[in-house]
């Protein structure tokens, strides 16, 4: 037997909850009942998973250490194979609806550059590549979102802008937030969040203008999420939950705060008000109150 500790990466889902490993994946429901392991290097020859994204199609993409993109269906089937692109990670991708159709943008890096990929989808959800979009030869990735018809990438140069419909060329995106420190976007509705860090942790609009300081040393912090009217910090030790009141601008009213002894979370993942955290060498957690330690055959 072997204890699965340390996903790759968590998946909140609407009904289920997926857990990353190199070679395979777990699907729970939200009691934490073991629903399916699916093993991918038994079924496709994958073992060196690093990330997974769900399409607005419920496609799987399964993202390899080399690069590679594997695209399945629900049930773990392969439909599609972009093992071809020479890109050398995938950082995280997200789907988007326009005029032309249903699309799906993942940032990426190789050697030499930092950009996104676009894809996009046939009638029956089958998607295609269509183009390369670089945006920097010097900047390292931080994060990504889409905000209306504007993709948004967080870099270590600052906060990169680009028009979805006029990505082809690198002198057509804007640059916001030149030389701060940024650690994560999000979106409120219509409105691009970042967090950026300085003494502590400041919530800023894309011209940098503060909207919320949290009193957390920022060198711990993890990630951050908005779902369902609330904002979600994780840190090394800590998760703090906030109410967003938007009735006079955007206000952030603590609700709780949770804290863990002699460990250390690792992820943070949100399906609705399901909130998922991955613990060091200790599984993960649904809710603050069901502990996910799961023994497979190895």
């Amino acid at each position: 037997m072997r204890s699965e500790l340390n996903p790759i990466d968590l998946v909140a889902l609407d009904s289920k909850v997926l857990s990353v490993y190199e070679s395979f994946i777990l699907e729970h429901d939200y009691n934490g009942n073991l629903i399916d392991k699916i093993d991918l290097k038994k079924k496709h020859n994958s073992s060196d998973i690093i990330g997974v994204e769900i399409d607005s199609f419920d496609n799987i993409w399964v993202f390899s250490g080399d690069g590679g993109i594997y695209v399945m269906d629900n049930k773990y089937n392969l439909r599609r194979n972009f093992d071809y692109l020479g890109i050398d990670k995938i950082e995280s991708c997200a789907s988007h609806d326009s005029l032309d159709g249903a699309n799906f943008f993942c940032s990426y890096v190789d050697e030499s550059s930092l950009g996104v990929l676009h894809f996009i989808y046939s009638g029956n959800g089958m998607p295609a590549f269509i183009d390369y979009y670089q945006i920097s030869g010097s900047a390292n990735y931080v994060d990504m979102e889409l905000v209306n018809n504007y993709i948004y990438l967080a870099t270590t140069d600052g906060l990169y802008e680009g028009d979805i419909d006029s990505l082809k060329f690198i002198d057509s995106w804007n640059v916001y937030l030149e030389g701060e420190h940024l650690l994560g976007l999000e979106r409120i509705d219509n409105t691009l969040i970042a967090i950026q860090a300085d003494d502590y942790i400041n919530i800023v609009d894309k011209t940098g203008s503060t909207i919320e300081t949290i009193d957390e040393d920022y060198n711990h912090f993890l990630d951050f999420k908005v779902s369902d009217g609330n904002l979600y910090i994780l840190f090394e030790n800590s998760l703090l939950s906030y109410e967003i009141s938007q009735s006079e601008g955007i206000d952030f009213i603590l609700l709780s705060s949770e804290s863990l002894d002699n460990s250390s979370y690792n992820l943070l993942a949100i399906s609705g008000d399901n909130v998922l955290t991955s613990v060091a060498n200790q599984g993960f957690i649904i809710n603050a109150d069901k502990h996910v330690i799961t023994n497979t055959p190895s």
